[in-house]
């Protein structure tokens, strides 16, 4: 693994103080219905998937759009299922020590790459029965997905997982996945081929994700999500500008 020098990041002190100071409450359980336990991280996922998939169905076009919610529907398990293992793969030292944890529902941590990558090969055959073109669902479910990191990672703020060593990171990237999804729907009508709105939504998140990632736990060592991250942005720039200039 790479290793860089461990020092402040600059934009860390561009942060506003009152952000900077806010702490996680680490309340996992959101409130209690009875004998039931509600969970905060749980229920802020489920929250943004609902959300998310109500933003992809609004950014589809005419009769595709009942498809669409078909199709990322039925998508939506090996999604959330390569989510969980990516991100478990990612911290297995802790996770071979207690397996149980794995697929403990009301734990934190979600990868949105591992979605992807299960996810992305499977749909296919799935897209050509429905008869909705790859390119133009995926960037639907950009939105989806992009809209779905906002909530998601206000669950990992109030579970507090996934902290930053002087910054609420979670946090951070919620507004920053906000800010993203805004610019996302501005630019949808604009999004010159299909496929191109999947293109932009990837590499500005993995941008995202590989500088926040240096307000996390200081290692030395670039994170296997840097990794994951400058190889999203790395792939995705110049295939945008290739298929936009041909």
């Amino acid at each position: 693994m790479l290793s860089y020098r461990s020092a402040e990041p600059a934009f860390v002190g561009r942060v506003p103080r009152a952000l900077r100071q806010l702490e996680s409450p680490r309340r996992r359980v959101l409130f209690r219905f009875g004998a039931l336990n509600v969970y905060s991280y749980p229920t802020a996922l489920y929250t943004g998937l609902v959300a998310g998939v109500y933003a992809g169905y609004a950014l589809s076009s005419g009769p595709e759009r009942n498809r669409f919610a078909a199709a990322i529907l039925i998508l939506m398990g090996p999604a959330l299922l390569g989510a969980r293992l990516l991100y478990v793969a990612a911290h297995w030292q802790t996770y071979r020590l207690e397996p149980r944890r794995i697929l403990r529902r009301s734990e934190g941590g979600m990868a949105m790459y591992g979605g992807l990558l299960l996810a992305l090969p499977l749909s296919p055959p799935l897209l050509r029965v429905l008869g909705i073109g790859f390119g133009e669902f995926w960037d639907a479910a950009t939105a989806t997905m992009i809209l779905g990191t906002v909530f998601t990672r206000i669950g990992c703020f109030l579970n507090g997982c996934c902290s930053g060593r002087r910054v609420p990171t979670p946090l951070l990237e919620s507004i920053a996945a906000a800010l993203l999804f805004l610019s996302f729907v501005a630019l949808w009508p604009h999004f010159p081929f299909a496929g191109a709105a999947l293109l932009y939504g990837l590499g500005c998140y993995g941008a995202i994700r590989f500088t926040l990632e240096f307000t996390r736990e200081r290692t030395g060592r670039i994170s296997f999500a840097q990794v994951v991250s400058a190889s999203a942005v790395l792939v995705c720039a110049p295939l945008y500008l290739t298929l936009w200039a041909a």
